[in-house]
């Protein structure tokens, strides 16, 4: 990785002194530091208990100081006909590993001053809305900008898109072609093998549908008010199932993300709902095995093979207001995420959980190039989720579990060029 990240930066470099007159090379970059404590009380590192018993006892924590993996360095390249391209690569890793990965590589072409065709490896177009939360990238809660805890985060994938802009900065129209992510996420199989992946029976997934990608933001109030439409699509298929089963699976999601600022008050927010959206290798969920589509085995066909699929339902929100002082800005922090799959006739194998984020963040720029961010966030993993593990509890019910909590504290440095 070390070759890599000198031959890159040797690239760049050249790049830079060796392009013509009439093109611009711009070359940037953030280096973050996370040093920070990172606590989970015994329910959540035990995998939760069941709801009624006595809670589990070994609790964790531990001291982190770390450069995140979102640390980067980019470079833009433009020429005199409009076209463009951006590459950034994300430099770090867990406990003082070291990696380097891709972010971002794409290219663009603005055809006209309105019109503009992308093409690559860049963020998606929905769910461009985040709270201002930062710390913790590689922590045990896997927290960041409150994915899993109420954030449709806008991941990064390769596609195509097309973008219009309104006359007088009323706002835009996207739409892209994404890459479906050619696999599914199906969890583990469990001890009476009620949950296997699509390939158990010889099946393959054959999908020829990419998956398509629509937002509407809009700006309102000379651009104090910006509004976040937008909507996702997409279907997967399997070939050569077994007579009677399943032969697609359907993803999609709609999200509406809003800020509005007004002197020194911000406020962010966004609320979003979905079907099987890890399916699309979305970054929205903090466990993938819960918020996949599931594959069952119906009972009462007298096979046991998995044939059916079960949709799951996935809802979340968040809120971050914000108030700048000075030269800090603090944000107070609330997410709210759950999710259902209500499974075959059996009444004691269905899915559910809940989870839970607030907290403060505040960025302080002391000087020009160089932040630190203060933050405590506090996170909870559900208090009465549903396993799918055919548990039996008091009265025939399904067993529900307390999944526990656990918070992030600590501070962030940052220094951009």
């Amino acid at each position: 990785m070390k070759k890599l990240f000198a031959i890159v930066l040797a690239v760049l470099m050249i790049a830079a002194f060796a392009a013509p007159a009439m093109a611009k090379v711009k070359v940037g970059g953030i280096t973050f530091v996370d040093f920070y404590w990172n606590e989970m009380d015994g329910d959540a590192r035990n995998g939760g208990r069941q709801v009624g018993a006595n809670n589990s006892t070994n609790d964790w924590s531990q001291t982190e100081l770390e450069v995140p993996v979102i640390t980067r360095l980019n470079a833009t390249w433009t020429n005199e006909d409009n076209v463009g391209m951006f590459i950034e690569l994300g430099i770090g890793g867990a406990n003082g590993t070291e990696g380097a990965v891709m972010r971002h590589a794409y290219g663009w072409w603005k055809i006209t001053p309105s019109f503009e065709l992308r093409v690559g490896h860049t963020t998606t177009i929905i769910g461009q809305v985040g709270p201002s939360q930062l710390l913790g990238t590689h922590c045990a809660a896997g927290t960041i900008v409150g994915i899993g805890y109420g954030n449709w985060d806008n991941d990064r994938q390769p596609q195509v898109r097309f973008t219009y802009w309104f006359p007088n900065d009323f706002g835009r129209i996207s739409f892209a072609i994404v890459d479906p992510g050619h696999r599914f996420a199906t969890p583990a199989p469990t001890a009476d093998n009620t949950l296997v992946p699509a390939t158990a029976d010889g099946s393959t997934e054959e999908t020829e549908i990419p998956r398509f990608d629509l937002a509407i933001p809009i700006h309102l109030l000379g651009g104090a008010l910006k509004l976040y439409p937008s909507f996702m699509w997409q279907q997967k298929d399997i070939d050569q199932v077994l007579p009677g089963a399943d032969d697609d699976v359907t993803t999609w999601a709609a999200i509406f993300g809003m800020t509005w600022g007004m002197g020194p008050f911000t406020f962010s927010g966004e609320i979003w709902a979905s079907e099987n959206p890890t399916n699309s290798d979305a970054a929205t969920n903090r466990r993938t095995a819960w918020v996949a589509q599931v594959f069952d085995r119906d009972p009462t066909d007298g096979v046991a093979v998995n044939d059916g699929i079960s949709d799951y339902e996935v809802w979340g929100w968040f809120v971050d207001l914000a108030f700048k002082v000075g030269p800090a800005t603090i944000h107070g922090i609330v997410g709210n995420q759950e999710g259902e799959c209500d499974r075959g006739p059996a009444q004691n194998d269905d899915l559910e959980y809940e989870t839970w984020m607030y907290g403060i963040s505040v960025p302080i720029q002391l000087a020009k190039g160089f932040s630190i961010r203060p933050e405590i966030m506090f996170y909870e993993y559900g208090d009465d989720n549903l396993h799918g593990d055919n548990a039996l509890g008091p009265g025939g019910s399904q067993l529900s579990y307390d999944d526990g909590d656990g918070a992030v504290v600590g501070v962030q440095f940052q220094v951009t060029f």
